[in-house]
């Protein structure tokens, strides 16, 4: 009967080999599919027959090829490229913010904003002009506020995208443990199942693209598959992670309900969107509120020394600021006196009053408030963290750096009296000496003269005030200040001094507690402008002149946008922000170029797995037409030598 087993042998080789074929063209397109082969093996003869002659052949397995090598340099560069591609998608979309911002927006913002000012400076009168100032001055904030705020968006969307991830990565870990399982129970019966391996491969190969994993290979054949240092997959366990905020203005993954994240994970889209969300989009964030802030708090500090249309003041309010010591806001202040004058309404007669800070570290907004409550005909209190000053009857007050008429001290016994008037134009606040040199009658002794001279003793100017002055003559004594000198005597050696203030709060507090500001807020996204200015474009505080007609203000700020700045490495604000587009520009370059680097690179490997392993439809075809003509072969061979027993049948 062996010849029929022979014949039967053969058919089932040849019908198994062709259902294996037929798998193989059936996943030809099938991404990661492994090309199968039967293991054909030959059945041994009888060992007791007289002539031992092969059974036939059977299929004894099927072998799944591949390169081991090749699937694991895949397997190990498939996060570097997730991680490359996610961080340039987002960059990309905030280029496009930035260059729409850069186009029509914040760019265009600054620009105007201090051209506006410079055409007000030229007609400090002009109410048209004025409203185009507080307009531009409204946009600058709405624009620093609307990228502010997008960015914020976009964190908010990359937190929502790793936690999608994060349940992808558990799904992923779920399936490769359950294919695990199978693996495991497949080989324990010496079994085994190629399509399985490819669709675990298959979850392996996504989850690759996801995290950056590092897999070992059990001698059960299961996958371990571990990443960031955590195990996903221990055979047929799989471990679930999740993303959420570290407390420390980032978000990191962690195993589910362990609260231990890490924030700095990398590889795969998880790790592209850990990089942004903690790294990237707070470096270009920190980059604008830097710009904000410094031009908030440099116009914000201008603008509480100068006064506009309006006049000066009767109350002020500031901002809500937090308790504890001053030096902990976000505005800087520093030690130092702020000069505030009082101005009595009937008679037009100003007096200038300090209030020194001396010690931020340890003094509070209610301190400072007590100190100006000290100010005669003014009161200070703090109510809901605001400071609140608020002038008595008759009076008002500023901060205006103008020189008060009468000198800061005087040993004069004569008859003549100084009258002093201007802004200073100095770089720093200084005391001035005005010294007579000479005795006699103002306008009348020949040789009379004033010495005037620096808190360092150097002589700035001599002023003639004898033989050929006009007595009530204003007399320059340099950076913007005047001295005129009425009819009288002088005696040798008398002197007055003269208080010459560059700013009247170099401190940084009145600015800091938003105390006559222009703009609200610290950052890009907090920014505005003040309610106060912008419902009463008088209250623009243009000038720093009593009238509040002159433009000195109004150029003081138009210096903030020409000033380079350190804290924007020595750009002035227009650069700075072209700086930060052109920085998120040369990441996205290099994330591109990365991108494709590795994607070349993947595709070299893919094609070379491919020629191992992949399916070439035509050398299936040439194998299936073998074992068709072996499945023929065989079915008349059976029929030949059932006719030869048929044969023998009739004989008998």
């Amino acid at each position: 009967m062996s010849g029929y087993e022979i014949a039967i042998s053969g058919l089932n080789v040849a019908r198994q080999a062709l259902q294996i074929i037929g798998n193989n063209i059936a996943n030809a397109a099938t991404d990661g599919y492994h090309r199968q082969e039967p293991i054909i093996s030959p059945l041994a003869a009888d060992p007791m027959a007289v002539m031992p002659v092969g059974l036939g052949a059977e299929v004894t397995g099927i072998r799944r090829t591949g390169n081991t090598l090749l699937e694991t340099e895949i397997w190990k560069q498939r996060p570097e490229l997730g991680q490359a591609d996610q961080e340039q998608t987002i960059l990309a979309s905030l280029e496009s913010i930035l260059g729409d911002m850069a186009t029509g927006g914040l760019a265009s913002a600054i620009s105007d904003f201090f051209s506006a000012l410079e055409e007000l400076a030229s007609e400090p009168d002009s109410p048209a002009f004025r409203e185009k100032a507080i307009g531009a001055s409204y946009n600058l904030a709405t624009q620093f506020r609307v990228l502010g705020e997008a960015i914020g968006e976009l964190k908010e969307q990359i937190l929502r995208e790793a936690r999608q991830t994060a349940d992808q990565i558990n799904d992923l870990a779920g399936r490769i443990a359950s294919a695990n399982t199978i693996v495991r129970d497949l080989q324990a019966r010496a079994c085994s199942d190629a399509n399985l391996l490819d669709i675990r491969d298959r979850a392996l190969t996504e989850l690759t693209d996801l995290a950056g994993v590092r897999l070992v290979t059990g001698k059960d054949g299961s996958y371990n598959v571990y990443a960031w240092g955590t195990p996903l997959v221990l055979s047929s366990h799989p471990t679930e992670i999740e993303v959420d905020h570290t407390g420390l203005g980032t978000i990191g993954v962690s195993v589910k309900g362990a609260s231990h994240y890490d924030s700095e994970a990398h590889g795969g889209r998880l790790g592209g969107l850990l990089a942004l969300y903690n790294e990237l989009l707070p470096a270009v964030k920190d980059d604008l509120d830097t710009l904000a802030a410094e031009i908030i708090s440099r116009v914000n500090a201008l603008h509480a020394e100068g006064v506009g249309r309006a006049g000066s003041f009767d109350e002020l309010t500031g901002w809500r600021m937090a308790q504890g010591p001053i030096a902990d806001w976000a505005m800087p202040v520093s030690a130092g006196d702020i000069h505030v004058r009082l101005i009595d309404t009937a008679t037009g007669q100003a007096v200038r009053y300090t209030v020194t800070i001396a010690d931020p570290l340890t003094e509070t907004l209610a301190d400072i408030a007590a100190k100006f409550n000290a100010v005669q005909h003014l009161s200070a209190s703090v109510t809901e963290g605001r400071l609140s000053l608020v002038a008595e009857a008759g009076y008002e007050f500023d901060f205006l750096p103008i020189v008060t008429a009468d000198p800061a001290s005087s040993t004069l016994t004569g008859t003549a009296a100084p009258t002093l008037s201007g802004v200073y134009a100095g770089a720093t606040n200084q005391t001035l000496t005005a010294t007579v040199v000479g005795t006699g009658q103002v306008g009348v002794t020949a040789g009379l003269t004033i010495e005037v001279r620096n808190a360092g003793g150097d002589l700035l100017r001599t002023l003639n005030v004898g033989l050929g002055y006009e007595a009530g003559e204003p007399l320059d004594l340099g950076d913007g200040l005047f001295v005129s000198m009425s009819g009288g005597t002088l005696n040798a050696g008398e002197q007055f001094t003269i208080e010459a203030l560059s700013r009247s709060d170099p401190t940084g507090f009145l600015a800091a507690a938003g105390v006559n500001a222009l703009f609200s807020g610290t950052t890009s996204d907090t920014m505005g402008l003040v309610s106060r200015i912008r419902t009463d474009a008088s209250c623009l505080a243009t000038s720093l002149g009593t009238p509040g007609l002159d433009n000195l203000n109004l150029r003081r700020m138009i210096g903030v946008g020409e000033t380079p700045l350190a804290d924007l490495d020595n750009d002035v604000p227009a650069d700075a922000f072209r700086v930060v587009i052109t920085r998120v520009g040369h990441w996205v370059a290099l994330r591109e170029a990365r991108s494709e680097s590795l994607q070349n690179l993947l595709e070299e490997l893919t094609r070379q797995r491919n020629d191992t392993s992949g399916v070439d439809i035509n050398e299936e075809a040439a194998t299936m037409l073998t074992l068709e003509r072996m499945f023929q072969g065989m079915a008349k061979y059976l029929a030949a030598v059932d006719r030869t027993h048929q044969y023998l049948m009739d004989l008998v």
